[in-house]
């Protein structure tokens, strides 16, 4: 029962941290391709984001071959690097307006915000995906 609630939680974050992404997108980054996004990251987060699709390999992998302990771990761990890399970004952005002295308008932060959510709907994509070939693994064949 846990592990629906978790699943559905998951997939319901990934949604909305998608339709934010995608609005982020369209009304401040127009033709600012997401590879763009990655690249402009600072070497922290890029460090957090290499982590996180590492973790992603070691989830499919223990999806794939059944072992529920090592996705369920991978999966939790991927999350949790996307939580501090999106908390990290946050932090960096508040320190940069704390030191720009003014009120600072949202599109010149719009693009820090993009990458801390980026950072987020990553780790969560991995543990959907994930946990969604753990499931399907698991399902009996219907004959």
């Amino acid at each position: 029962m846990r592990s629906n609630t978790a699943f559905i939680g998951a997939v319901v974050a990934l949604a909305v941290i998608l339709a934010i992404e995608v609005w982020l997108f369209a009304t401040y980054l127009p033709g600012y391709p997401p590879l763009a996004l990655f690249l402009d990251m600072g070497m922290i987060m890029k460090m957090v984001a290499i982590v996180i699709i590492l973790l992603f390999v070691v989830a499919l992998i223990g999806s794939l071959t059944g072992e529920a302990a090592l996705t369920w771990v991978t999966s939790g761990l991927a999350v949790i690097f996307g939580l501090l890399g999106a908390a990290y970004g946050e932090m960096n952005i508040q320190m940069g307006i704390k030191y720009a002295g003014g009120p600072v308008r949202f599109a010149v932060t719009a693009p820090s915000h993009a990458e801390s959510l980026a950072l987020l709907g990553l780790g969560l994509l991995v543990a959907v995906v994930s946990l969604a070939l753990l499931r399907m693994r698991r399902r009996p064949a219907k004959t």
